[in-house]
C-alpha cells in the first residue's frame, strides 16, 4: 500500500508533500540527499508530519498533487489535527 506525507525541516523551517510505497525508506533518502537536485537536499532534519497511510497508489499521487495545490502551512495544521480530511478528499474529489 501507498502513503502521501508531508515532512518538516526546522533548520529550513520548510515542508515538502510526498507520495511513496515505503516511507521509512523513502525518509532516510530525503535525509541524506539521496535526491541530490531535490528540493529536500537544502537540509538533512526532515521529520514526520503528517503520513496518510493504506492507500492505492493512485489515492497516494491524487491527494499529494492535491495537497501540494494547496501550498497552505494552516491546511498541513489541519491535516494533522485531523488526518481524516484526506480521506474524505479522496471519496469526494477521486469519484
Amino acid at each position: 500500500m501507498a502513503c502521501t506525507y508531508i515532512i518538516y525541516s526546522p533548520s529550513s523551517d520548510s515542508f515538502y508533500v510526498g507520495s511513496c510505497l515505503n516511507f521509512e525508506e523513502r525518509l532516510e533518502k530525503h535525509n541524506s540527499h539521496y535526491f541530490s537536485n531535490a528540493f529536500t537536499s537544502k537540509a538533512s532534519d526532515w521529520i514526520t508530519f503528517v503520513r496518510i497511510e493504506n492507500l492505492t497508489q493512485p489515492e497516494a499521487r491524487f491527494l499529494e498533487a492535491f495537497i501540494k495545490k494547496t501550498r497552505n502551512r494552516d491546511f498541513y495544521l489541519k491535516l494533522k489535527n485531523n488526518p481524516e480530511i484526506a480521506l474524505q478528499i479522496i471519496r469526494e474529489k477521486m469519484k
